[in-house]
């Protein structure tokens, strides 16, 4: 299968953390321990759909498990994730993602 991390690998020189969400304890959400991606990110403003604006953007391997509750650590700051986007390749396998925080 296609991946953007086989195909681009010299490309995805940057890392981040991506937290995954466990709870809400009634009061803020925990997280999970975070594992490490390489990725290549673009800075870029970017209106979405909750009304938000994205200007980070990190294009990933379509093996990485991220979802919409789960928390990013790029550069010592950490971001909730603002919407993703799930590349596919032709046979319809994911090939990427697009986090946006």
């Amino acid at each position: 299968m296609p991946d953007i991390a086989i195909d681009f690998a010299g490309m995805l020189n940057q890392s981040f953390v991506l937290s995954p969400y466990q709870s809400n304890g009634g009061k803020s959400a925990t997280y999970g321990t975070g594992t490490t991606y390489s990725c290549y990110v673009r800075y870029k403003r970017k209106s979405l759909a909750n009304e938000c604006s994205s200007i980070i953007w990190i294009y990933c391997s379509g093996a990485v498990p991220a979802t919409m509750r789960d928390k990013v650590t790029f550069d010592g700051q950490s971001y909730p994730i603002q919407e993703i986007v799930r590349l596919v390749d032709e046979t319809g396998d994911q090939y990427a993602l697009i986090i946006y925080i």
